[in-house]
């Protein structure tokens, strides 16, 4: 038997917790002789062992029902032979959709979200029943299905997982979710399960979403999905959210206005630099106070140098997301004065 999330296993100390709290809450009786109370002495010891059997059964209920829960929790996986158990029979088909939008760009400590998106897949992988076929699908705005059609080469899939690589989309799991469906029409299994593995960042993807998306698919077979979440360490993301170039016309050697909207996520007021480059080199830096989960415009006064296509960066210093700690602008630059006729 091997287990989905083994981690969960740890869970398995609590059983103890019941057997602790019995010790502790039993009370230490002093016995006081009482001559006309001799004669109830017999009974007094028959309801006793009652009541003793009654709170031990009590206490292996308890006991039970957190170890049902933390290995239901674990989600284990038999290995058998015999048709109609659990891993066993003809198997599963299995969808392996990977979540390969920008945010699991995001860097934590030894790699990135989509480098622990990866093992938490090649762990899916290990843990499926032999008899099972697996297709993997990449996704951010658009599915991207790695093979043509469900396989059973373990090797192959997991050097497949191995070589995918990150986008610079945002996520639509909906969509993720219909590429699954219709890649089952070319499923050989009866059973047919999903996994979404992703950091599910700025989504409602959730079980009653699930629910509601298999509701919409009447008529077709049902669809086990399972949601498995890679937590990235938390941090506060800041980004360069907009660059609003002058709407005048720019002529060479004057002055104008470059105007910046910048932005953090974290619960208190930041005070951040930001850097106005050109043709890369820094020619402005200011100092812009970000409030609690929101938004700032910066302005820098920019002198044209010459004339033609001028590119321009207005960049952050980096922090764990990289992919929005700058954004670029060409700035159309005129060498003739317009004359009125």
């Amino acid at each position: 038997m091997q287990f989905i999330n083994p981690t969960i296993l740890f869970g398995l100390l609590a059983a103890t917790i019941p057997l602790v709290l019995h010790f502790l809450s039993r009370r230490r009786v002093t016995e006081i002789p009482f001559a006309p109370l001799r004669f109830l002495l017999p009974t007094q010891e028959k309801q006793m062992k009652r009541m003793s059997l009654r709170r031990l059964l009590l206490l292996l209920i308890r006991m039970a029902i957190i170890i049902l829960v933390v290995l239901a929790v674990a989600r284990p996986m038999l290995h058998s032979g015999l048709p109609g158990v659990a891993g066993g029979g003809e198997g599963a088909s299995v969808v392996l959709l990977i979540d390969d939008s920008a945010s699991m760009q995001a860097e934590v400590s030894g790699g990135t979200v989509f480098d622990l998106a990866r093992q938490e897949a090649t762990e899916i992988v290990d843990a499926l029943d032999r008899r099972d076929e697996i297709a993997v699908i990449g996704f951010a705005s658009a599915a991207r299905p790695l093979f043509s059609e469900f396989i059973g080469n373990r090797d192959l899939v997991r050097s497949s997982i191995a070589d995918m690589g990150c986008s610079a989309e945002a996520t639509n799991y909906p969509a993720a979710l219909d590429a699954a469906r219709e890649f089952f029409s070319r499923a050989a299994r009866a059973r047919h399960e999903i996994y979404v593995v992703g950091d599910f960042q700025q989504t409602a993807l959730d079980s009653m979403e699930i629910a509601r998306w298999q509701q919409q698919q009447s008529g077709s077979d049902a669809v086990a999905v399972y949601l498995r979440p890679v937590d990235p360490e938390p941090f506060v993301n800041r980004e360069v959210a907009a660059v609003e170039r002058p709407v005048a016309l720019l002529r060479a050697g004057e002055t104008t206005e470059v105007n910046v909207d910048v932005g953090q996520d974290g619960s208190s007021e930041q005070a951040v630099p930001v850097f106005l480059d050109v043709a890369g080199v820094t020619v402005a830096e200011s100092e812009a106070r970000l409030p609690a989960g929101g938004f700032a415009r910066q302005s820098f006064a920019l002198t044209l140098p010459v004339s033609g296509d001028l590119g321009t960066t207005v960049r952050m210093r980096p922090d764990r997301y990289p992919l929005d700690d700058a954004m670029h602008a060409v700035l159309a630059v005129s060498e003739q004065v317009p004359v009125l006729m």
